[in-house]
């Protein structure tokens, strides 16, 4: 399943531990890697890049980049929003969703 009439809102980056997530204006998406230069990237992680979408984040008024996310998404069918799911862009960049995230503080 693709999900279409998806726009990116903000990304974001972590380059160092213990500090702020940093909004970006582009990520480098590495196969089987995630995000070049974020912390969190690992090709043995299941968490590569984590996203978000904006109307889940206002749903629950949690401020964009509070959930250490990487991109924050504007959708038409937030039900399309599920694991199987591949988001495609227009760089051709392709990430498929895996799993939903446990609940953590923030939540």
């Amino acid at each position: 399943m693709s999900i279409a009439n998806a726009t990116v809102n903000k990304l974001f980056i972590k380059q160092e531990r213990k500090t702020e997530m940093a909004e970006a204006t582009a990520l480098d998406l590495r196969l089987g890697w995630g995000i070049l230069g974020n912390i969190n990237s690992n090709e043995i992680s299941p968490r590569q890049v984590l996203v978000v979408c904006s109307s889940e984040l206002k749903r629950l008024a949690i401020a964009p980049g509070e959930l250490r996310e990487n991109i924050v998404l504007d959708l038409d069918n937030v039900e399309a929003f599920k694991p199987g799911a591949k988001l495609s862009f227009p760089s051709g960049a392709v990430i498929r969703l895996t799993f939903y995230c446990e609940p953590c503080k923030h939540v």
